[in-house]
């Protein structure tokens, strides 16, 4: 079902690459910190999922919420790149070690001529 969907979505995107980001919400120390002391239930933090589609016959890279709204980005890159999503991490695990400074699960990477570009979408750019 969920293909079909996808495949009706991307009708005229010709040769078109996808990939899936999740982005997760980053909560402040203070307010983990505030949680700690008191007895409330500490916030859980909120996610949001983004397809993200390269046209190479546009030179085109975008970026949409998988449930609903609009566009969130699109970028004009080069026709002559790829769009590169790891979904598995070391030795075949479906979850990589989390970085310190990175709050998304999988990389997703778009390579050129221009060199190697990580695709990371800050969270409050994904609730637009």
């Amino acid at each position: 079902m969920f293909f079909k969907m996808l495949r009706f979505f991307c009708v005229g995107y010709r040769d078109a690459e996808c990939a899936f980001l999740e982005v997760q919400e980053e909560l402040s120390k203070a307010h983990r910190h505030r949680h700690q002391k008191t007895s409330t239930a500490p916030k859980i933090p909120r996610c949001v999922q983004l397809l993200i589609i390269y046209a190479p016959k546009k030179g085109l890279l975008e970026i949409f919420p998988l449930r609903h709204g609009p566009r969130v980005a699109a970028l004009k890159v080069s026709k002559y790149g790829r769009l590169v999503y790891i979904p598995h991490g070391l030795m075949g695990f479906s979850t990589p070690p989390k970085k310190a400074s990175s709050s998304h699960n999988v990389p997703v990477c778009f390579l050129s001529d221009e060199g190697v570009f990580e695709i990371i979408v800050p969270f409050h750019c994904a609730l637009l």
